[in-house]
């Protein structure tokens, strides 16, 4: 079974971790590092799609504290009870979705072409390029695909995008689908530049996140 890029970076970055009983404050913030690195790997939208819908995600677990307090004594406990990165990834997921905090599954038909619905995709792709059209993009719809193009996809498909993204895709509510573009991605263009800017909006707000559980995680774990 081929590995997934998280599992080889715990391999190689918290092999060691599995000698201990528990994960201690420099061991989690390598573990936020490992995931991480993951959006400077791969494209953004399949790191958000492993951490948060496959794989777990130790900053999401850590990040749930500061909006559920009431949540602070369970997320202490797999962080002091996990042996591994891996472990507590897999718990953290777990915990998500029994308390109700996971993302929605809504990225694997745009980043996992093993695993794609292709009536999903086309579905998908279809929308983004009626909301390119109407917002007077010709040259992006022209070369637009949504397995392609997942961060511009999303955008221009989601309608909704704040719910979907937190403040990556953030616009003013009387905003214009075309302002909103022009605004986060700049002029018409290619679909390849445009995606690139959007991609590079959600690597600086995981960069963010990454930076606030790293704060967190001193607290969490005295």
């Amino acid at each position: 079974m081929k590995m997934t890029k998280i599992a080889v970076l715990c391999l190689m970055f918290g092999s060691s971790l599995s000698q201990a009983a528990g994960l201690d404050v420099s061991q989690i913030q390598n573990c936020l590092h490992q995931e991480q690195s993951l959006y400077s790997s791969q494209h953004p939208l399949k790191a958000q799609y492993l951490l948060q819908e496959v794989e777990g995600s130790v900053r999401d677990l850590i990040l749930t504290t500061a909006s559920h307090q009431e949540h602070i004594p369970a997320v202490q406990e797999i962080l002091k009870t996990s042996d591994s990165c891996a472990e507590a990834r897999t718990r953290a997921l777990s915990f998500a979705k029994a308390k109700d905090l996971a993302a929605l599954p809504m990225l694997q038909a745009l980043v996992d072409s093993k695993k794609s619905d292709m009536e999903e995709l086309k579905l998908w792709d279809a929308e983004a390029r009626k909301a390119l059209k109407e917002a007077s993009y010709t040259q992006a719809e022209s070369t637009f695909q949504a397995d392609r193009h997942p961060s511009l996809a999303l955008f221009m498909a989601s309608g909704e995008t704040t719910s979907i993204l937190e403040g990556s895709f953030e616009f003013a509510a009387d905003s214009t689908m075309k302002t909103s573009l022009e605004t986060l991605a700049g002029a018409d263009g290619n679909a390849d530049l445009l995606e690139a800017r959007l991609s590079e909006r959600i690597r600086a707000e995981a960069d963010q996140k990454m930076e606030k559980a790293l704060a967190l995680s001193a607290g969490l774990l005295k």
